[in-house]
This record gives C-alpha cells, structure tokens and sequence, in this order.
C-alpha cells in the first residue's frame, strides 16, 4: 500500500495492507489517516508514519507476538480519538497467551493504547474472546474483516467488536463490563452501543445481514436504556448476557 503527497514522493506502507482470502489480489487496509500521520495496525503492534516526510515517527509492539503463517493475523483500522489530554490511537489484536507450567496456551484479544505524540503505550487490556455462534459452529466467515476493531473509547470504556461478538472493557479495571454474542456493534452515541444482531446461525452472509438480521442498541453501563432512540433501543445484561431488546418488549 502507497501513499502519495503534495511533494510528489510516495510513502510505502507495508504493514497497513493483509491479504483478501478471497479475492486475488486484493489487499484489505489496517491504516487510518489523521492529520498527515498515517496510523497502522501492523503484524507486532501500531506504527506511526509521517506520510508527509515518509519516516516512521514510532512503533509499538503489543505484549504477545503474532502468529506467523498462512495470510497473516488478521487485522483492522486503528482508531484515533482525541480528547482534552491529547489524541489517543487505540487498535485490537488476536493474540495467544503462551501456557505457562500446566496452564495451557490460550486465546485473547488484546487492544493497545498508544499515545499519538509521544509514543508512549497509554493503555492495555486483554480478555479471552467469546466468538459469535454462526462462527463458532461453522468456522465461517467468507471473506468479511471481523478481526477485533476498537468501535469507540472515551476516558471510561473501550467497545471492540470481533467474530460478531461486542466487548465492553472497562478503562479503570481492564475488565470485561458486558459482552454480547451475535451482536457486532458500529456505533456509540450518548453512551449507547448501536450495531447489529445477526440472527445466529451458520453461513457465509456477513454480520448483521440476512434473515433474521436486527438492528440493536444497548447501554454502556450494562443498565436499563432509558431514553429510547427513534428507532431502536435495548437491554444489556451485566453478567449472564442478556440480549438487547425492542421498544415496548415485556
């Protein structure tokens, strides 16, 4: 993946592209842009490039290696939130914890904070994923990107969705708050995760799409919604995983 600016010079970006499964090929890009800085989700952790300059500003590696082989670990966008204190680029990893006397290895998803100037890893977390049950049952996912991507995050959450399932890790604790299966959230407003509920059975149509497919919206806190939206509103349970529910649903 190629970049080009004003100067005329191209910055090569490497690391932003992964390979499509399905489609020849095509690249799918793990990059996002902002302010002349091109932020990259990367095989080892997030990188900064300044796409004016072509250098590389810095990198950070997450706390486990990836996985080599085949097309790679998968990957998405990072995102970029600014706030009071500065601008914060947030990204999600797949990621196996190496097993250690008689515990085994095991899976995570692990999401690193960097800060945008300085650097300096601002935040981290991981938990162990809990995929969506048409994945789960069937191992497939066409060619859709569900890696783990960081939705939203302010100074008291962070939202990723990854495999049709949405995680809401708690920014003090590093703890799981809730986590929906079959529900892939793409939004947060006023503190309500919007997405979409996937009707939870096995096939190669995307998330939320299909039938049986529902539009859904759910608290942050994991509580009762109670200013409902003009078009949906939900329910979150806080341990057991209450699904979303309807307006008006008993």
């Amino acid at each position: 993946m190629r970049f080009g600016n004003v100067s005329g010079a191209d910055t090569s970006l490497e690391d932003a592209s992964q390979p499509s499964t399905a489609s020849g090929d095509a690249v799918r890009p793990a990059v996002s842009l902002s302010g002349g800085v091109a932020y990259v989700a990367g095989e080892d952790g997030l990188k900064a490039v300044d796409t004016g300059a072509s250098s590389v500003k810095w990198s950070v590696n997450t706390t486990y290696q990836a996985e080599r082989g085949g097309f790679g670990t998968r990957r998405a966008a990072p995102l970029v939130v600014a706030g009071q204190g500065g601008t914060t680029v947030f990204a999600a990893y797949d990621r196996t914890i190496p097993g250690q006397g008689t515990m085994p290895a095991r899976a995570a998803i692990e999401v690193l904070a960097v800060d945008a100037a300085s650097g300096k890893a601002a935040w981290h977390a991981e938990f162990m994923p809990t995929p969506s049950s048409r994945i789960e049952g069937s191992g497939l996912a066409a060619d859709e990107n569900v890696a783990p991507k960081v939705i939203a995050a302010d100074t008291a959450s962070v939202v990723i969705t990854a495999d049709e399932t949405t995680y809401v890790v708690d920014r003090t604790t590093r703890a799981l708050r809730w986590q929906h299966k079959d529900f892939s959230a793409v939004s947060v407003t006023d503190g309500v995760v919007a997405g979409g509920e996937a009707a939870g059975q096995a096939g190669m149509g995307g998330p939320a799409r299909g039938p049986g497919a529902r539009q859904r919206a759910t608290p942050l806190d994991g509580g009762e919604l109670r200013r409902k939206g003009p078009r949906f509103a939900g329910r979150a349970g806080t341990g057991g995983g209450q699904r979303p529910r309807e307006p008006g649903a008993g």
